[in-house]
C-alpha cells in the first residue's frame, strides 16, 4: 500500500513539473500514475488493506492528479468516479474513523469534495456525509466546526438543486410549473440565504481576512484592492461560502423570471413591485460575491504588496491551494450577466492556474467559461438522476 501512496506523490510531483517546466517528464508522471492505480485496485479485494487511512488518501490524491493532468470534459468525469471510489472507501471504514485526527481531517478534505461533485452533477449530497458531519462535531475545535456549519446548507441546497426541473438551468420555463411552486422554491432559496448570512455572523474574528490596497493598476488584481487570509485554507472556506450564495441567487434569479412574465406594467407594478425589488437585490449580492472572489484570486497567486496585512502567511503557490479556487472562481465567472470584461479576467486567472500551478482542468474551466457553458453540461444524463450514492464498482469502471 505504501508503494500506491508514494508513486501517486511522484506522479503529482512528475506531472506538476511537466505541466510548467519539463514536458518530457509527462511519459515519467503517467507511469507512475499507472502504477498507483494498478496497486490501489489490488488493495481494493483486501478487506484489511481498503479501510486504511493510506488507501483513501492515495484515492484522493488520484483525484488531484486527473485535475492536474487532464484539460478536456474527460477530467471532469475522472475526477468525479475518483470522488465517488474515495466515498465507497469512506463508508466501508465507518464512523470510527471520526474519533482519530487524521480520519477526522481526511473526511473534511473528501466531504469538500463531494460538496462540490454534488452541486456540479445536481444531485443530492448523499445522506451519510450528513449524518457523519453531525457525528463528527463531537470530536470538532472550533476552527472545523465552522466548516461543518457550511457544509450542512450546502447540503441543503444540493437537495433544492437536485429537486429543480432541468429546464430552469436552461433559462428556460417549465409549463407545468404553477406560480406557486415558483414562489416555495424562492421561499426555500431566501432562507437558505439567511442562513449564510448568520454563518457569516458567526465566523471566528481568527478566520476574518484583510483588505489591501493597491497604489497602482495591476492585471494581477481586478479592482483597486485584494483580501489578505490567515492561510489558504480560510481563503477557501470564504470562497466556498461566496459560490454557494452565488448558486442560492441564482435559482431565485431563474425562479423570478418566471413570475415576471408577462413583464410589469405601469398599470400591474405595485403587484410585480417584490418581485422586482428581488430581483435587483439577488443581481446586487451576486455582483458583491463576484467582486468578493476576485478580491481574493491575488492570494492564491502569491500577490504581495508592501500595504499588506502583515499579520498573514504569503501564500505558496501549489496545486493543492489552486484546487480551491477552482470551483469559486468558476461560478463566479459563469454568471450570465457579468460583464465580459469580467469573464475575460475570471477565464485568465484560470489559464494563469493551468500555468503556474500545473492545474490543466483550469485551462478546461477557462474555456468552458469563454464559451458561456456550464461544467453540468459535460455530464452523462442518467447521472443527473442519481442521488450522490456511489459503489465502489463505479471507482473501478
Amino acid at each position: 500500500m505504501d508503494s500506491a501512496l508514494s508513486n501517486i506523490i511522484t506522479a503529482l510531483g512528475m506531472a506538476f513539473l511537466s505541466n510548467v517546466r519539463a514536458p518530457k517528464l509527462v511519459s515519467v508522471a503517467r507511469a507512475k500514475y499507472a502504477l498507483a492505480l494498478r496497486s490501489i485496485n489490488a488493495t481494493l479485494t483486501d478487506p484489511v488493506e481498503v479501510k486504511t487511512d493510506q488507501t483513501l488518501m492515495t484515492v484522493m490524491l488520484l483525484g488531484l492528479y486527473e485535475i492536474m493532468t487532464l484539460q478536456t470534459p474527460q477530467s471532469m468525469n475522472s475526477w468525479t468516479k475518483h470522488t465517488s471510489g474515495a466515498v465507497a472507501i469512506l463508508y466501508l471504514r465507518g464512523k470510527e474513523q471520526l474519533q482519530t485526527e487524521i480520519g477526522r481531517q481526511l473526511f473534511y478534505q473528501l466531504r469538500n469534495q463531494v460538496s462540490i461533485s454534488c452541486l456540479q452533477r445536481r444531485v443530492s449530497v448523499p445522506k451519510e456525509i450528513e449524518e457523519w458531519s453531525q457525528e463528527a462535531l463531537k470530536y470538532e475545535v472550533s476552527e472545523n466546526y465552522t466548516a461543518s456549519s457550511l457544509s450542512q446548507i450546502v447540503a441543503r441546497l444540493s437537495k433544492l438543486r437536485a429537486s429543480l426541473s432541468p429546464l430552469f438551468y436552461g433559462h428556460q420555463i417549465d409549463p407545468l410549473a404553477c406560480e406557486q411552486d415558483h414562489a416555495l422554491i424562492i421561499s426555500d432559496a431566501l432562507s437558505l440565504d439567511a442562513d449564510l448570512q448568520n454563518w457569516v455572523s458567526d465566523v471566528p474574528v481568527e478566520h476574518h481576512y484583510a483588505i489591501s490596497y493597491v497604489l497602482e493598476v495591476s492585471e494581477e488584481v481586478y479592482s483597486d484592492h485584494y483580501h489578505v487570509y490567515h492561510d489558504i485554507w480560510t481563503a477557501a472556506l470564504w470562497n466556498n461560502y461566496r459560490g454557494i450564495r452565488m448558486l442560492v441567487h441564482e435559482i431565485i434569479l431563474n425562479q423570478l423570471k418566471y413570475l415576471l412574465k408577462p413583464y410589469p406594467t405601469a398599470s400591474n407594478k405595485d403587484f410585480y413591485l417584490p418581485y422586482l425589488d428581488q430581483t435587483h437585490a439577488s443581481m446586487r449580492i451576486i455582483m458583491e460575491l463576484v467582486n468578493d472572489t476576485f478580491a481574493s484570486v491575488p492570494f492564491y497567486l502569491g500577490y504581495s504588496s508592501t500595504h499588506g496585512n502583515q499579520g498573514s502567511a504569503k501564500p505558496s503557490l501549489n496545486a493543492a491551494g489552486g484546487s480551491y479556487l477552482l470551483w469559486p472562481l468558476f461560478i463566479a465567472g459563469q454568471i450570465n450577466f457579468l460583464s465580459e470584461a469580467m469573464r475575460v479576467w475570471a477565464a485568465g486567472r484560470l489559464n494563469m492556474i493551468a500555468d503556474h500551478m500545473g492545474l490543466r482542468q483550469a485551462r478546461f474551466l477557462a474555456q468552458t467559461l469563454m464559451e458561456r457553458k456550464e461544467v453540468t453540461d459535460y455530464f452523462p444524463s442518467e447521472d443527473m438522476n442519481r442521488t450522490g450514492l456511489v459503489e465502489i464498482d463505479d471507482f473501478e469502471e
